[in-house]
């Protein structure tokens, strides 16, 4: 059944397109495919496909360019971000350096 309509559906496109054209006389009936028409239009079709393949590749090709300059410039800021210590880190660092009076020696005095 899937085959049938798949049929039907292919031959109305044909008819619709002005490839396929029936005809009646008295006794005869004729169904005529214009090959050159045929040709013509998928040739334009061809054509258009590479047009919009072009642009995809186009657009495709910006994103990706985009999406490199992005990553390296996460790739700089984490390696400007690990160059440079944490302010937390840093106030340890310091006050490790500096020696701490305990506040025990501070009341008994």
């Amino acid at each position: 059944m899937k085959m049938f309509l798949i049929s039907v559906i292919a031959v109305m496109a044909m008819v619709l397109c002005g490839w396929l054209t029936f005809a009646t006389s008295d006794e005869v009936v004729s169904v005529s495919l214009d090959t050159a028409e045929v040709k013509e239009d998928t040739s334009k079709a061809v054509e258009a496909g590479e047009k919009l393949l072009d642009k995809v590749s186009e657009v495709a090709g910006d994103a990706v360019e985009s999406a490199e300059k992005a990553v390296d410039k996460a790739i700089d800021d984490t390696a400007e971000d690990s160059a440079e210590p944490d302010s937390a880190e840093a106030g340890i660092e310091n006050a490790s350096a500096k020696p701490v009076e305990s506040t025990e020696q501070s009341e008994t005095e």
